[in-house]
């Protein structure tokens, strides 16, 4: 369930499936640090608020690949609305617990530039609500060894890259 949030915040600014075009992130080295709070049915609540640092090397090409990819091909085109730099994006996706609703992500993006943008996120379900807060920055041309669709995480101070999205073995994978 976190990845539909985290890959919607990695994604930021791709072409929309059903028309209207987001504002084009640029290539290269992305870092975002995010807060979300998921909360699943009969469990405590998520108070975690730790900041968790991610990275992501992309172009415009592996963005859109991204967006096609489960879990994104079991969603509704996203919903769309807004101008210059704000719009909300609204997804509506098969729910991974099994229920017959749906699970609801409405996003808020605030691009502040082609380099910076700011998300704020709220899914529900059955199941599981959720929040996310995220601010993303271009960081740059990807590390040495970096290329796109190389994600990573700050694993004690230091920016490990753990997978590629567009691997076949990557659960995003667009083949999977």
């Amino acid at each position: 369930m976190r990845s539909l949030s985290v890959l919607l915040a990695l994604t930021l600014a791709t072409p929309a499936l059903a028309g209207t075009t987001l504002p084009q992130r640029k290539a290269g080295y992305w870092v975002s640090s995010m807060v979300m709070h998921m909360n699943m049915a009969g469990q405590p609540p998520d108070n975690d608020s730790t900041p968790r640092i991610t990275a992501m090397c992309t172009d415009p090409a592996t963005d859109l690949k991204i967006m096609t990819a489960t879990p994104f091909a079991q969603c509704s085109a996203p919903d769309i609305s807004g101008g210059g730099s704000t719009y909300t994006v609204v997804m509506s996706c098969k729910d991974p617990m099994g229920s017959p609703q749906p699970m609801v992500t409405t996003s808020t993006f605030i691009f502040d530039s082609s380099t910076e943008m700011h998300l704020s996120s709220k899914t529900t379900s059955a199941h599981v609500t959720g929040d996310e807060q995220a601010d993303s920055k271009w960081q740059g041309a990807c590390p040495a060894g970096w290329v796109p669709g190389d994600v990573g995480r700050m694993e004690n101070g230091v920016m490990t890259k753990f997978a590629n999205v567009l691997t076949p073995m990557h659960p995003m994978h667009p083949g999977n």
